[in-house]
């Protein structure tokens, strides 16, 4: 039954190619219906191969199941060097641009600067009219909108004189290779393996794995979140509760909402573990927690003081009051495009609001 169904694979696959050429030279898009093609074509004949002889490849998966630790590690690396040499290499064959690009790369660049010399925010230049552009303060201070977390994991290439876009490789390499870690732990090594490829073959993925932007440094420290975890629950040490306080607390400046989808749920589980267990330690336990996160929750609220004369106040609540009136979260009604305000004489603010911003909250 498996090698008719392969064979019958096979002969789809062959009848799909041939007509992806015809189509290709139809539509003028040859290449991009032969890769379809040949994608179709290498999976028929797979499935026969697989078909013909199981035992063997699933004997050599088998080696990858059950990783001892070291092995796991020794993947987690080859995978991010791997996937990081991959993602850069297509970037080159696609011709894709290294530079920043687009307005939120030009808020993250900056505020990495001010953070690589020890600055949250910067007094208002005193031409500040002639410097106003989106997602940045100009008055009465000088900084970004955003929270700065994600802006903290590129701080070293300021430091090594490095591109922003190296920066942004490993970061994403890193995602997939904790991904391959997290599954493997919680799995065997060949779904963690398929996990980790399932990332890279994002089309998401690839696309920000160049860009300066929160999405991807909240991927990596909500999955190094949940390895450190792992190691919790097995040796329910100290040490690992520190841990996971200090990348809870850098999530919650990356992308606060992300950040809750996956402090909680650990939280509860850190929580249920420590239920049985001597109440003094349990106590000690959390309270490191909250002490390894309290210096990044405070670098937050210094820059909420700073940024908008309020410690529970954002930068991003304070500009979307000023520019983006109707879009916080809360129950309230629906902005209007009249409802703007007039904080800036310049026209793009008031085209990209009700152009863009309100469109697309509404």
């Amino acid at each position: 039954m498996q090698k008719t169904l392969a064979k019958l694979l096979l002969c789809c696959g062959v009848i799909l190619y041939l007509v992806a050429i015809l189509a290709g030279f139809a539509l003028e898009q040859r290449r991009a219906w032969q890769n379809i093609g040949i994608s179709v074509a290498g999976a028929a004949l797979l499935a026969l191969a697989l078909a013909k002889s199981p035992e063997p490849v699933a004997a050599w998966l088998d080696r990858f199941r059950n990783p001892s630790p070291r092995r796991r590690r020794t993947g987690t690396l080859l995978i991010w060097l791997g996937v990081s040499l991959y993602l850069v290499l297509t970037a080159l064959r696609q011709h894709r641009d290294f530079g920043l690009r687009k307005q939120d790369e030009m808020m993250y660049l900056l505020q990495v600067q001010m953070l690589a010399r020890g600055h949250l925010y910067l007094p208002a230049h005193p031409m500040a009219d002639f410097f106003q552009t989106f997602y940045i303060f100009t008055k009465p201070i000088y900084a970004s909108m955003y929270f700065p977390g994600a802006s903290l994991m590129f701080v070293p290439a300021v430091w090594l004189h490095a591109p922003m876009w190296f920066v942004a490789l490993l970061i994403c390499g890193a995602v997939a290779a904790m991904t391959y870690r997290d599954v493997a732990e919680l799995t065997d090594g060949v779904w963690g393996f398929l996990a980790a490829m399932l990332v890279v073959a994002g089309e998401t993925f690839r696309e920000l794995s160049l860009m300066v932007v929160s999405y991807m440094p909240m991927a990596l420290l909500g999955l190094l979140l949940i390895w450190a975890y792992l190691h919790f629950r097995k040796h329910r040490s100290l040490g690992w509760a520190a841990v996971i306080g200090a990348l809870a607390g850098w999530a919650a400046i990356t992308r606060p909402l992300d950040a809750i989808c996956f402090a909680v749920p650990v939280g509860c589980a850190m929580l249920m573990d420590l239920y049985r267990e001597d109440t003094k330690r349990g106590g000690l336990t959390v309270l490191i927690s909250i002490v390894c996160a309290a210096p990044f929750l405070s670098m937050q609220l210094f820059l909420n003081r700073g940024v908008t004369g309020k410690w529970l106040q954002t930068p991003v609540q304070k500009y979307e009051e000023l520019y983006w009136p109707g879009v916080v979260f809360g129950m309230h009604p629906h902005a209007l495009p009249g409802d703007h305000a007039d904080k800036t004489w310049l026209p793009q603010f008031k085209d990209n609001y009700e152009r863009f911003v309100l469109p697309y909250f509404t």
